[in-house]
């Protein structure tokens, strides 16, 4: 189970949902080149959500496309803001077939990083900032 110190002071359905989704990312082979021509299927299921699946498109050493169905832009958007303040991706991308099927096809390519490394980076950046933003409305510290 993938678990940060950084998460506890988030809401469980938030927490689960990162840590859910890490879990499916985490699942895969991207340290080794693979083509796989059927995709791989991962299914967690997010409290008060829809089942997401995580099918993974193309894993090499430094490249990953996936597409995951059950979200849209509320989790692509600010991971992909935060992708792109780094050094070390080359570039990260993800394209909504439509808002309504929930289908998102996320790209990223690293400079010299398994990219499942620079992305739970950065997710555990993003539920830092979440937290230390939670601690500045509630005054909690």
């Amino acid at each position: 189970m993938i678990n940060s110190p950084t998460t506890d002071n988030l809401d469980q359905p938030v927490r689960e949902f990162v840590i859910n989704l890490l879990r499916g990312f985490s699942s895969s082979k991207c340290t080794t080149p693979t083509v796989n021509p059927e995709p791989k299927l991962f299914i967690s299921e997010v409290p008060q959500r829809s089942v997401i699946k995580i099918s993974i498109v193309k894993a090499e050493d430094n490249y990953l496309e996936v597409i995951v169905q059950g979200e849209t832009y509320t989790l692509f958007a600010p991971l992909i803001e935060y992708l792109l303040k780094r050094p070390d991706v080359e570039y990260a991308m993800y394209d909504v077939d439509h808002p309504l099927t929930q289908n998102v096809r996320f790209k990223i390519k690293t400079k010299g990083r398994p990219p499942l490394d620079v992305i739970k980076e950065t997710v555990n950046e993003i539920l830092r900032d979440i937290e230390d933003l939670e601690r500045g409305f509630l005054g909690s510290g």
